[in-house]
């Protein structure tokens, strides 16, 4: 009996050391005493301090499972001629990494190299948390989120996921800012959540492949997403310049809100260069605007999306087939889908004019319907054909041609009436006010004196009360010298601006003394 009870015992104070805090508690470390290196199997860790040197500054080594905590890290390794190469990261990681950064408070990561690194191999980097990051590649050659751009890992980024938090990627010169590094591409891009910025280098992509690198699998589910190439011809979100490998998506869809551009020549999403087209689909209530044309093998819109191109002297879209909701149009800065939809600019240069697609080999017409004038685009009904299609579109009662469509294919589903609802744009509320100056005199007649300069750039719902009926720097203006009560402002008090110009009234009541 004595030894079931000891037995029973023992058990009960082995469970409560396994399931205390203590036996779960995160290890820390302060960068203020030097880089950090994590192993395998050393559970959790919180990073905190500042470093500054050449070498990388937190090491994640093979096989390590697990959350680290970036709380207000400043990272910089800075770039040394003395050193092998001058790619060293900022975080780097081994092979068979599924690594979590959790954000706490403003974090940021600087380094010659690729700033936060994600091998090539079955890795994964997770980042999650309510904290800041800005991640920096600083020299060249390096993506500010993405694959090792120094050796021994110069392979493909792993996977990287991205949940919440405020991120800023910055590639260095043929680094993408979430992606690839120099020659590699990204793998599988996942941003769920949160806000994100990602900016190429020169020759790479905001989000996806540095130069030479492919686009990889981009799915934007979620959050707020701003992506930039660098100059030259890199897209947005897709490829690096050069020749890259083939393939690739990218995907934007849920209530993701996304605007991309090309800094130089490229595509805001999509194709670089070379042969290397992806797909791009927009799907369910997703929100995409873009600065520059889209360039993919298939582009996608539902016709529940939103896709807007502020571009006028261009065609936004070149892809191989296109299947689009009942009709879309893209304009200068407006998109008009079929359902009732709102046209954010005055109509008065954008009346309707009918659509013409004609083959421009043997000169019959396709398809005609509905567009808005040359200089704007448009796509209607169902189109497939062999050659090259021009489009032309009546304006101001001459028959002008609109663009060519060089895609062999073209595909749309099947035309419908549609309802368009036009909005002028509205501008911001706000709120004027003046004081008008009334004399009382003995006879009870008010006798206009004046009024104040107006007070502008107020918000309407501001509540005025005047002191002594005079307004700050004007005490004393118009108020008689003598016989009269001090200025009474009128009507409700304090006074509530409305849209617009109000006005206040003032009285001065002769008192006779």
């Amino acid at each position: 009996m004595k030894r079931k009870v000891f037995a029973v015992l023992l058990s009960s104070l082995m469970l409560l050391v396994l399931f205390s805090p203590s036996a779960f508690a995160a290890t820390e470390h302060d960068l203020s005493n030097g880089p950090v290196t994590i192993s395998a199997g050393s559970g959790d860790h919180i990073i905190t301090g500042t470093y500054t040197g050449t070498s990388t500054a937190i090491s994640i080594g093979d096989n390590y499972t697990g959350t680290v905590t970036l709380n207000n890290v400043s990272a910089t390794v800075e770039f040394s001629t003395s050193l092998s190469n001058g790619h060293s990261s900022g975080l780097s990681t081994g092979t068979r990494v599924n690594l979590t950064l959790n954000l706490v408070g403003g974090n940021k990561i600087s380094a010659p190299g690729t700033a936060v690194a994600i091998d090539g191999s079955p890795s994964t980097l997770t980042i999650n948390g309510n904290g800041f990051l800005d991640a920096v590649s600083t020299q060249y050659d390096g993506a500010g989120i993405g694959s090792n751009a120094s050796a021994p890992y110069s392979g493909n980024a792993g996977k990287i996921i991205i949940e919440s938090g405020t991120i800023r990627a910055y590639g260095s010169d043929e680094g993408a800012g979430i992606g690839g590094s120099f020659g590699h591409s990204a793998t599988y891009i996942n941003i769920k959540g949160g806000h994100v910025e990602a900016y190429g280098g020169v020759d790479a992509a905001g989000i996806g492949g540095g130069t030479y690198g492919g686009c990889g699998e981009v799915v934007i589910e979620g959050g707020y997403v701003e992506a930039y190439s660098g100059s030259d011809d890199p897209a947005g979100i897709g490829y690096g310049i050069s020749i890259g490998p083939k393939g690739g998506s990218v995907t934007v869809k849920g209530n993701a809100v996304v605007l991309a551009h090309a800094r130089g020549g490229g595509s805001s999403i999509g194709w670089a260069d070379g042969d290397n087209f992806p797909l791009v689909s927009i799907q369910e209530s997703a929100d995409v605007t873009v600065f520059s044309p889209v360039r993919c093998d298939t582009f996608e819109l539902a016709d529940t999306a939103k896709f807007t191109a502020f571009m006028s002297d261009r065609q936004p879209i070149s892809a191989t087939t296109m299947n689009l909701g009942p009709i879309t149009h893209f304009v200068s800065g407006v998109v008009v889908t079929s359902k009732t939809s709102k046209v954010t600019k005055a109509l008065s240069s954008l009346q309707a004019s009918p659509l013409q697609l004609v083959d421009s080999v043997t000169g019959d017409t396709v398809a005609d319907g509905f567009a808005l004038p040359v200089g704007h685009y448009g796509f209607v009904r169902s189109v497939t054909t062999s050659n090259p299609v021009k489009a032309y579109a009546e304006v101001e009662g001459v028959r002008k041609q609109f663009y060519n469509v060089s895609a062999s294919t073209l595909r749309m589903t099947p035309y419908t009436t549609p309802t368009y609802e036009y909005v002028t744009p509205v501008e911001p509320e706000t709120a004027t006010y003046t004081v008008e100056y009334y004399l009382s005199n003995p006879n009870g007649d008010e006798i206009w004196m004046g009024s104040s300069a107006p007070v502008t750039g107020l918000e309407p719902g501001t509540k005025i009360t005047l002191a002594g009926g005079n307004l700050s720097g004007q005490r004393g203006y118009m108020r008689p010298a003598s016989g009269y009560s001090p200025g009474i402002q009128q009507g409700t008090v304090p006074f509530v601006l409305v849209d617009g110009a109000n006005t206040i009234k003032v009285l001065y009541t002769y008192t006779g003394n």
